[in-house]
């Protein structure tokens, strides 16, 4: 049995070596369809707000020349959206949205606020209105080493309700 299997191993061997050597020649498989790299430059831009602490959509990105990015700046703590500026300086919109094309380098663009507190609300009066006061100061006039100055010292103050 060991035989027979060794014969029928050099006769596959024969067959093989025989194709291979008879014209044999198959056409080479095409080559695999690899894509082109990616050779596209990409450009940091870095959103920022004056004063530090604003409220932004985006802190800026990598992106290709002539992506347009947008940008919003959002009011916050007593902060109130003012323009945008360029990293040169430059105003670019007074409009809190922003469409901002990429140019051809790193960029910086800057939300800037300004700082407007709330005013206190006014108390509320009875239909006629705020009381007024009549107010009256005395004062002597000040001495000093002898001499008398040119200003008072407040001896008393006191407001009346004229009504």
């Amino acid at each position: 049995m060991n035989r027979f299997l060794f014969i029928i191993m050099v006769w596959l061997s024969s067959l093989s070596a025989f194709a291979q050597t008879e014209g044999y020649n198959p056409d080479n498989p095409p080559l695999p369809n690899f894509p082109e790299k990616d050779t596209t430059v990409y450009y940091q831009l870095t959103a920022a707000t004056s004063p530090v602490g604003g409220s932004l959509n985006s802190t800026g990105g990598k992106y290709k020349v002539g992506t347009t990015v947008y940008l919003y700046a959002y009011n916050y703590n007593h902060h109130v959206f003012q323009y945008w500026m360029d990293d040169a300086g430059n105003q670019l919109s007074t409009s809190s949205t922003l469409n901002y094309v990429m140019p051809k380098r790193n960029a910086t663009v800057t939300a800037v606020y300004k700082y407007q507190p709330e005013n206190p609300s006014l108390p509320s009066f009875p239909e006629q209105g705020a009381p007024t006061y009549k107010v009256s100061l005395a004062c002597k006039p000040a001495v000093i080493k002898n001499d008398v100055a040119n200003y008072c010292l407040p001896v008393q103050a006191r407001s009346i309700p004229t009504r």
